[in-house]
């Protein structure tokens, strides 16, 4: 398990085990059992339960952090058998739909009085207000961005989806929730997550377009970083001269790096065929295969083993391995 310091920040009561080799099922039972999580109305046990088939699933959810927190949680498979897991801090998203969800007339008392990053553009007088919080986000006093137009301060490649966002939003009343980028003052750009909402009269006219608007530059820049961590893993993965393979838990090898393919003389196309379990001298099977059962149910998080492996032209070769789930 690798992670940034945002994450490991998050969760100190089980920093000791933010490291690698420490298994899904281990973390998350220490989150549960130590409070770090909010359990609901279950046990500690059912909430690893249920976070752990979410994670085969690979389904997004909500983790709720003591202390009132919510993060929400993204994963996603790797090409080398891993998972890349994205956690973001929506406490203050949750509170802001909450308060937009409370009623039309209080939104409208909090765009004209709010220093949030709030606008309110006016359709029928074709005027647009931009709270102070709007422009400070951007780096703007209070009296600045007079000539702001929403279409030209797009950035080139958000501007068509942004548009087309806002376009379905007043006419068809779709909700306004997409993420675009506005050039700061100094230099460079903002990643913003906008939403907002039609504001209809009694006769179903559209009046107004109103919404606020989230910094969300942090976010993005960890997910850029993300991809970058995830594309020197590759490297790492492709250069290696060490073996590294990804298996099934079944035995078979999903993904084999060439340092492996040439210690054993296979090459990749010969992958869909190989089997660890096969591959493995009788003598050391039974011992390898209770090994990576343990690691299978949750009873291990890692396991060494010194065996032999049969290589293509029928000889053995020792190894010393270590796996991990």
């Amino acid at each position: 398990m690798l992670c940034n310091s945002a994450y490991r920040n998050s969760v100190p009561e089980v920093a000791e085990l933010l490291t690698p080799g420490t298994s899904f099922r281990k973390l998350n039972a220490a989150l549960a059992q130590r409070g770090a999580v909010d359990l609901g109305d279950g046990t500690a046990q059912d909430w690893v339960n249920t976070r752990y088939q979410q994670h085969k699933a690979g389904e997004p959810f909500v983790l709720k952090i003591k202390g009132g927190r919510a993060i929400e949680v993204h994963e996603y498979r790797t090409q080398e058998g891993g998972t890349l897991i994205l956690r973001t801090d929506i406490t203050e998203r949750q509170q802001a739909e909450q308060a937009l969800l409370e009623s039309e007339e209080r939104f409208e008392r909090v765009v004209h009085g709010s220093v949030a990053g709030i606008w309110d553009w006016d359709l029928v007088q074709d005027r647009l207000y931009l709270a102070p919080g709007f422009k400070e986000l951007l780096g703007y006093g209070e009296r600045e961005m007079e000539d702001f137009d929403f279409d030209t301060w797009l950035h080139p490649e958000d501007r068509e989806k942004t548009l087309q966002a806002v376009e379905r939003c007043i006419s068809d009343g779709a909700p306004f929730d997409t993420e675009y980028r506005l050039p700061r003052k100094t230099s460079g750009y903002r990643w913003l997550h906008g939403r907002g909402a039609a504001i209809v009269d009694e006769n179903g006219r559209t009046t107004h377009f109103t919404g606020a608007i989230t910094d969300i530059t942090a976010r993005k820049e960890a997910e850029d970083a993300l991809r970058a961590n995830e594309q020197r893993f590759r490297t790492i993965f492709v250069t290696a001269g060490v073996g590294i393979t990804v298996t099934a838990p079944d035995g078979r090898i999903l993904q084999a790096n060439p340092a492996i393919l040439q210690m054993l003389g296979y090459d990749s196309e010969a992958l869909p065929d190989l089997n660890w379990r096969n591959l493995t001298h009788p003598d050391d099977r039974e011992r390898n295969v209770a090994m990576n059962q343990d690691l299978i149910d949750g009873r291990s998080d890692h396991y060494r083993i010194v065996k032999r492996y049969r290589r293509s032209d029928g000889g053995y070769m020792w190894v010393d391995g270590t796996a991990a789930a």
